[in-house]
């Protein structure tokens, strides 16, 4: 029971290095808003995990290759929640052009009517 609670709390605390503070005044009232904020959040949150899945990953099947011994025991006891070796205060940006169109819903185009 304890390591799932602290598996838990892990990904609190990852959590909050992810976004610490408050959501701003000006930010955060209407519905749309809230779940913007906190699809972002959880999203990122998302990401760090699946980059330390897939980093973890290459270093367990790189000991395979080895012949590296590995205990299953230590593999289940591990998670992906560390966050020491990122820098959350940097920006990053991605090449989002090839993804608008799966990413934004356009609205069907419309004819202008003519009045006479």
């Amino acid at each position: 029971m304890h390591a799932l609670l602290n598996r838990g709390e892990s990904i609190h605390q990852l959590q909050r290095a992810v976004y610490h503070g408050r959501v701003g005044v000006s930010r955060g009232r209407r519905a749309d808003e809230l779940r913007a904020i906190s699809t972002a959040h959880t999203l990122l949150t998302n990401v760090v995990i699946t980059w330390n899945t897939m980093k973890m990953q290459d270093v367990v099947d790189r000991w395979k290759d080895a012949k590296h011994p590995i205990e299953e025991s230590w593999l289940r006891r591990i998670g992906p929640v560390h966050f020491e070796h990122i820098n959350f205060r940097g920006t990053i940006t991605f090449n989002m052009d090839p993804y608008i169109d799966a990413l934004i819903e356009r609205a069907p185009k419309q004819r202008s009517v003519r009045l006479k």
